[in-house]
């Protein structure tokens, strides 16, 4: 990469691939779910997965050029904002993303409250009960994750349709 915008134009692509992935996730997750010799908690890891990698793109990224950001300064990063986002879906982009951080992605023991108990006869003495993050079972809110993706993906795809216009332009086409 030369510049910039072809970093920008390589991260758009990243980002295409990603939500792509996130979408391909969701299927599976699905047509597992129809196929009750597998355990639901399989689908559930594919789910949840899907929900780690549709985040990737807004997680702001190092990059090797500066690229503006929101408040207008010049930074080595890049991410995705949110204005793509469905205006009706923008809570539930939050609420996912609250998730994500505390359960999927990381161990926030804050957001998990765990609690010790004394279990003489298990297998540890100590076992902790954690509450579980979800609020309800991510299959129940496929369809919203999947309009989620597929808005990146539409608006990532017009990005780089544009930049690629711009390239043939300024590199000519060969």
């Amino acid at each position: 990469m030369e510049n910039a915008t072809e970093e920008r134009y390589v991260f758009y692509r990243s980002c295409h691939a990603d939500f792509s992935e996130a979408l391909a996730l969701l299927s599976d997750a699905a047509e597992l779910e129809r196929n009750r010799a597998i355990p639901n908690r399989v689908s559930g890891t594919l789910q949840r997965y899907a929900v780690v990698v549709y985040f990737r793109p807004f997680t702001r990224a190092d990059t090797k050029f500066p690229h503006v950001q929101l408040n207008g300064k010049s930074e080595k990063k890049i991410g995705l904002g949110k204005g793509f986002i469905p205006t009706e879906l923008l809570p539930f982009h939050e609420e996912l993303k609250t998730y994500r951080d505390s359960a999927y992605a990381h161990t926030d023991i804050a957001s998990r409250n765990p609690r010790l108990h004394l279990w003489r006869n298990g297998p540890w003495e100590f076992p902790i009960a954690i509450s579980p993050v979800d609020k309800k079972p991510l299959n129940i809110h496929r369809g919203k994750i999947r309009s989620l993706c597929e808005a990146g993906l539409e608006w990532v795809t017009n990005e780089i349709r544009s930049m690629e216009e711009q390239f043939r332009i300024q590199y000519g086409e060969e």
